[in-house]
């Protein structure tokens, strides 16, 4: 099932005669349909394309980290084509010159570390089946949707526990 046939199909994916489903889609609403199967009991298989843009970043509101991201330096730095907040010369600064560019991309590789540390995707350690859910593009430049980590258990922990009793399964 395409992730975006979830909301139509919700009711028959449910029931109790459903044991194990295959979502195909890595976009943030693929990912919601996943954890919200996963959190029913069901067996998911995820399946992410290669050439596709892959899963989307998430971010857990809670820790330190969000104090970064949430930052008002951070709209300073982040790419955008409308900003209208009264601070051109900083806009200018961060975007067109060369450190403010350097800056930038600084920023946002050490923001996307900050991430795969607190989700432990950071180390040499990392499950084989959890390669392909790590975001292969920076922050900054990923193309897919970023999201919000706000489940009952973290994605990444769902795959690493959930794929020893071949619960969950991302490809």
């Amino acid at each position: 099932m395409h992730h975006r046939y979830f909301g139509e199909r919700y009711e028959e994916l449910v029931s109790e005669n459903v044991k194990e489903v295959v979502v195909y889609g890595a976009s943030k609403s693929g990912l919601d349909a996943v954890m919200q199967l996963a959190e029913l009991g069901k067996k998911v298989k995820w399946i992410i394309r290669k050439e596709g843009r892959g899963p989307p970043w998430l971010v857990d509101l809670k820790g330190s980290r969000s104090d970064l991201i949430l930052m008002r330096i951070v709209n300073m730095i982040a790419p955008a084509a409308y900003q209208d907040d009264g601070f051109y010369g900083l806009h200018y600064v961060f975007k067109q010159t060369y450190l403010g560019k350097a800056f930038q991309k600084y920023a946002f590789e050490k923001f996307g570390q900050l991430v795969q540390k607190e989700y432990r995707l950071d180390d040499s350690q990392v499950d084989e089946i959890l390669i392909p859910m790590i975001p292969k593009h920076s922050i900054i430049w990923n193309c897919n949707v970023s999201g919000t980590d706000n489940y009952n258990a973290s994605l990444y922990d769902r795959i690493r526990s959930d794929q020893r009793n071949d619960n969950l399964i991302g490809r």
